[in-house]
């Protein structure tokens, strides 16, 4: 993910910047250094420059091209409503890592395990959901998965399957809804 992220920064510095801006860039690196920071500031000045003469005359022309928008009203809207993606906002999080503290780098592998977790919510409520509509009374007249409720006639598809019961995955899901990742996991 690194050059990932490094060519990120390079296709954004090509697309606000020109070859004469580049050329000083070059220059720069053969001044003596008491003389590099005033051509610095220079060259930061004319980039600044030719973004804003940019930005004047296409203001609707795209900065990236070439990868489809993640962070969208549609996204946010979705993210509101719980059915938005992660992977792009994972993905996202992983760019930016390189170029943090060590203490963003924290804050950003938190907020990855967080939405890996909302992810595997997300998962475990929808396998739950899908029980709900395969055994819309539960288990039926099992207790356990496996075990057999007084006066029935042995044990059912929950112990030929292994699949536990209605309580044992809302339990599951109360658990995964308290659970604060503290590490990489």
């Amino acid at each position: 993910m690194v050059e990932k992220g490094k060519e990120t920064v390079a296709a954004f510095d090509k697309t606000l910047t020109n070859n004469h801006i580049q050329m000083m860039k070059v220059f720069l690196s053969y001044l003596a250094p008491e003389q590099q920071n005033g051509l610095a500031v220079y060259i930061k000045l004319s980039e600044f420059r030719y973004a804003l003469r940019r930005a004047r005359d296409f203001p609707n022309a795209p900065v990236f091209s070439d990868r489809s928008p993640i962070l969208t009203p549609a996204f946010f809207q979705a993210m509101g409503s719980g059915e938005g993606n992660l992977d792009g906002v994972v993905s996202l999080l992983d760019e930016l890592m390189p170029f943090g503290t060590s203490e963003e780098c924290a804050r950003i592998q938190s907020m990855k395990n967080l939405l890996t977790s909302f992810g595997r919510i997300r998962e475990i409520m929808a396998m739950a959901d899908l029980f709900k509509e395969m055994f819309p009374e539960g288990m039926g007249p099992f207790t356990d998965a496996g075990t057999a409720s007084p006066g029935s006639d042995g044990p059912g598809l929950g112990g030929v399957s292994g699949m536990p019961d209605a309580d044992a995955i809302l339990q599951m899901l109360q658990m995964f809804q308290n659970f604060r990742p503290e590490d990489g996991s």
